[in-house]
């Protein structure tokens, strides 16, 4: 019988003399880019959606966002890079069955992005575009569960690492890696459709700067906001609400504190997702027009593992100062511009 020193993705390792085995893993990656939803762009007031379904983290990510309105081109003016801290460094200890079993603290910790977000943003109502920042903190705390396909994928791949082990021959030792390798990627796939509640926090503040202008720079808006959301199996629904708080201050004549609550519905299937949203905003403060409510429909499609599209068009918030309600389209990109993060299954 021939020992394995490479199996799977990852492998099993013989120490020459002693004959040491190391149980057979394989890897698989838990990552699912999503609608470039930087908590940036949602203070900027350039979002694709109001009601961004929490996902699973990229190390770093880039997204380029186009706000196709007020005679703009679909050359995007907006840009978010996002930073996962904990999957900067790989994490080769850390098993699918540990990840998924995480309690609230370390789904968290493994989640925590920060993001800095450049805009093309009126400076007001009737003047010229202004440079908008946006610097944002979210995290995942309930990731879901996995959905009932993944225990008999797991039961299968134990018994391949034990096949592979007791194999006779190189045939078969090929053979079986091979399979190995395929539940692994089946297991990564479905890692992706997760069931049942998940639930995400955000924070960020903004800042305009009127014709590119410095010195004329202010904090404009501040917020925070949890992102609750439940996933159906089959058919693959998924539910997302939102409940948001803003502190606007353009100047300080129309300060005002507004509420969003929203909700989106959102279906899928292989690499594509369909949804509409729909967000009611409530606000006082001075020169305030009557409440507002955005409503809109929604594309996602996944590219491949490390490039995603979306796009979106609607009706806008009305405007607060004028009262008007502009019809709005987005079209972005989402990059994975890291490593995909991996987990081991042993």
């Amino acid at each position: 019988m021939r020992w394995p020193c490479h199996v799977g993705f990852v492998g099993g390792v013989c120490a020459l003399g002693s004959l040491v085995i190391h149980p057979v893993f394989a890897q698989v990656t838990i990552d699912d880019l999503t609608t470039p939803s930087a908590p940036g762009f949602v203070v900027l007031g350039v979002e694709p959606a109001s009601v961004s379904r929490p996902a699973s983290p990229r190390a770093v990510a880039l997204s380029l966002l186009s706000a196709i309105r007020d005679g703009d081109n679909i050359v995007p003016k907006n840009y978010a890079l996002e930073i996962t801290p904990f999957w900067l460094t790989s994490r080769p200890t850390l098993t699918y069955q540990a990840y998924d079993d995480a309690g609230i603290a370390d789904t968290l910790i493994r989640s925590l992005s920060v993001s800095v977000v450049s805009a093309s943003v009126p400076a007001d109502s009737n003047g010229p575009d202004a440079i908008g920042l946006g610097f944002g903190l979210r995290g995942v705390l309930l990731k879901g569960a996995h959905n009932s396909e993944i225990p008999r994928l797991l039961v299968r791949l134990k018994e391949l690492q034990i096949k592979i082990l007791e194999a006779t021959s190189e045939t078969d030792e090929e053979r079986l890696e091979a399979e190995l390798q395929q539940v692994a990627l089946d297991v990564q796939a479905q890692n992706r459709q997760r069931v049942g509640w998940t639930l995400e926090m955000a924070t960020a503040l903004a800042a305009k700067y009127p014709e590119s202008d410095y010195e004329r720079g202010r904090v404009t808006r501040f917020g925070f906001w949890v992102t609750p959301a439940y996933e159906l199996e089959r058919p693959r629904l998924s539910f997302v609400g939102v409940a948001r708080y803003l502190r606007d201050s353009e100047t300080d004549a129309t300060e005002a504190n507004l509420v969003d609550l929203g909700f989106r519905i959102q279906a899928e299937w292989e690499q594509l997702g369909l949804a509409t949203e729909a967000v009611r905003r409530l606000g006082n403060g001075a020169n305030r027009t009557d409440d507002a409510t955005r409503l809109m429909g929604l594309v996602d499609y996944r590219i491949s593992d490390d490039l995603y599209l979306t796009a979106s068009v609607g009706k806008d918030y009305e405007d607060r100062i004028t009262g008007r309600s502009n019809l709005v389209s987005f079209m972005g990109l989402n990059f994975g511009l890291s490593k995909k993060p991996t987990v081991r299954i042993e």
